[in-house]
């Protein structure tokens, strides 16, 4: 009689720990998911400077495929998004600034389908590059052609001139032999 095969005993659930890996600063901050959130610069001379980004700018390479974006919306620090402001009183101070900042940047927020865009201009611009670079005509360019060939030293220039043309080198001035 054949033997059973050997069973390992079933495993205990795991219970859950409430650890996780994955930070939740969205959910912290409360963080629409239709919208992408970054961060740009105060200072002109940086790269992420926020400078045209606050209104409809045209993204793209000087040379190639470019799109008009929407602007990008400067996030507040509000506590309850449904709460309004008390109307300016007369003896009232200054504003409360409600920007969210990173030291010297601000935090700005775009939907979507707006941010796709960039993508897709970078997509588009990258592979129009490939094209362009890649091309039979493109590799070689306006390069002159060269045939290599070997031959005794005995061997006079009629003979080399008719070996060049037979190679199908054009020699100027002279016509090409048809077979």
């Amino acid at each position: 009689m054949a033997e059973k095969p050997k069973t390992v005993p079933a495993r205990a659930d795991v219970t859950p720990s409430g650890l996780y890996r994955n930070t939740r600063t969205t959910e912290l901050l409360g963080d629409d998911p239709n919208f992408v959130y970054q961060t740009f610069s105060q200072d002109p001379e940086s790269p992420a400077f926020i400078g045209k980004r606050l209104s409809q700018h045209e993204i793209g390479e000087p040379n190639g495929w470019k799109a008009m974006v929407g602007a990008w919306e400067v996030c507040h620090s509000q506590t309850d998004r449904d709460v309004r402001a008390l109307d300016v009183r007369t003896d009232q101070g200054k504003q409360v600034d409600t920007v969210q900042r990173y030291g010297r940047q601000i935090r700005c927020r775009i939907p979507k389908a707006e941010f796709a865009k960039y993508a897709q201009v970078a997509q588009t611009n990258q592979k129009e590059r490939e094209k362009q670079l890649f091309e039979p005509d493109q590799l070689r360019g306006n390069q002159a052609s060269m045939t290599a060939l070997v031959m005794n030293g005995d061997q006079d220039e009629a003979s080399r001139t008719q070996a060049l043309i037979n190679a199908g080198h054009p020699i100027p001035g002279v016509a090409r032999a048809s077979t």
